[in-house]
This record gives C-alpha cells, structure tokens and sequence, in this order.
C-alpha cells in the first residue's frame, strides 16, 4: 500500500491512458473544434462532469494529446510526441503524463513495440458453464 501511496497517478488515470475503450472515451466523441492543423473531439457521457478532449492531427490523423477533465478542471494531460511507422501502423514513442493540479509528471520512453504477436490458443479458452446447486 505505501507504494500506491506515492504513484503520481492513479490506476483509473493509467486506465485512461492505456486501456482505452470505456475509460478513454466516456459516452459519445464529436468534433468540438477545428484549427489548421489539428481538430478536437470532446468525449462526453450525457449529463456526465467528466469528459475528454482528444487533439488530433489532421494530416496525419494521429492523436496528439488528450485532455480529461471532471467538474470543469483540466485533471490528467497526456501528449504523444516522436511518432514512427512499424508495420505500416504510426505509433508514439514518447508519451508524457502530466496533472495541472498537482506537481507530477511522467514521461515514458518506449524501447519497442511488438505488432499482433502470436499468442498461445489457451489464452482464448472459454471455461465450461458451471450449474449453480
């Protein structure tokens, strides 16, 4: 527990960024803002205080940064920056995690990425139905 204590970000902001899914994009995105070379998408349940802004460049069409909010207040950013083509998919090679809020900040180098590796058939095993007594 004392180690959880000093993580700069907590598990639902690591969810956030690297999860994606539900965690990433709450409700439903659409277009909020379109400049010259980047257009935002606002990620928002219906009703919801917490949402996200997305930056994403319009030529390359890669995500640039991202921005989660709750209650109005800016609460995680994450930018993603040195973008190289492996196996024809563009990924970011420095990703920078940072809290307005608070003093943290993150920035983690990636060393490699491994595109559709092969993985072993039991990992797909569905487990038979168990009767309840």
């Amino acid at each position: 527990a004392g180690d959880a204590a000093k993580a700069p970000f907590s598990h639902d902001e690591m969810a956030e960024v690297f999860l994606r899914g539900e965690h990433a994009y709450p409700g439903h995105c659409r277009p909020d803002t379109v400049g010259k070379d980047t257009v935002d998408f606002r990620c928002v349940a219906t009703g919801d205080a917490h949402y996200r802004i997305i930056v994403i460049d319009r030529t390359a069409g890669r995500i640039l940064a991202e921005h989660s909010f709750r209650e109005g207040r800016e609460q995680l950013r994450v930018t993603l920056d040195d973008h190289r083509t492996i196996d024809g998919v563009e990924l970011p090679w420095r990703i920078t995690m940072s809290s307005p809020d608070r003093a943290d900040n993150t920035e983690i180098t990636v060393q490699s990425y491994e595109i559709n590796p092969a993985l072993a058939a039991h990992l797909f095993a569905v487990e038979p139905r168990r009767e309840r007594p």
